[in-house]
């Protein structure tokens, strides 16, 4: 019930720079999302709270055991975990709202 996923994360001081950069290694800019994220600590499990065009969605990370706990904590049900990306949710959401070809 609980979607593990491997991350690499950076931090990039300059956005537009390192766009340039993959468009110099071939990987153009395919579509842009915008997201807002705000995050909480609790016991241990970090909280996000992410906001899209296309919805609301939380993220729990941290040690698996804490998870359940902290979900049940929540009111949050893990049977309703949604599996699709981001990119894949709002790719969606760009085709239904006739923004780009499929």
């Amino acid at each position: 019930g609980i979607k593990i996923r491997e991350e690499t994360e950076v931090e990039v001081a300059d956005a537009a720079t390192t766009r340039d950069l993959f468009a110099a290694l071939g990987y153009p800019v395919e579509f842009v999302f915008h997201k807002h994220r705000a995050s909480w600590a609790m016991e241990g499990v970090s909280v996000t709270l992410d906001t899209l065009d296309f919805g609301f969605f939380s993220e729990l990370e941290g040690p698996i055991e804490a998870l359940p706990a902290a979900a049940r904590l929540l009111g949050l049900n893990p049977k309703q975990a949604i599996r699709q990306s981001y990119s894949a949710m709002a790719r969606e959401h760009l085709r239904e709202t006739k923004k780009i070809s499929g």
